[in-house]
């Protein structure tokens, strides 16, 4: 079987949902997620789908420029961001740790 790298450029649900069709489930080792940040609670139950045991997910942008570690409120997208880090991390379907490289990132690896 040949190894193929696919970018995703666009509206990143309709790309997920291509390479679903065209490769199926656990066909993907490696997603790097840099896409709309409310939407990404969707991207990430869609690619758990795609992601083969042992592979990884990653999330750009997840500390938001301090705003989630920050006391009170926050705009949508913070709120956004926070979610998917507290679920993620009582996911039991990952391992995940946050990286605080550049504006962090949530790296979570299929069990």
């Amino acid at each position: 079987m040949g190894e193929t790298v696919v970018g995703v450029c666009g509206e990143g649900m309709a790309g997920l949902e291509e390479v679903a069709a065209r490769e199926g489930a656990g066909s993907v080792d490696f997603a790097f997620v840099d896409a709309d940040k409310k939407g990404y609670m969707g991207y990430y139950e869609r690619l758990l789908g795609l992601v083969r045991v042992g592979g990884v997910i990653v999330f750009d942008n997840v500390l938001w420029y301090g705003a989630v570690a920050e006391e009170g409120g926050g705009d949508g997208v913070t709120e956004s961001l926070r979610e998917l880090s507290r679920f993620v991390a009582g996911d039991e379907r990952v391992s995940a740790c946050m990286l605080g490289v550049g504006d962090g990132m949530l790296m979570c690896t299929k069990r």
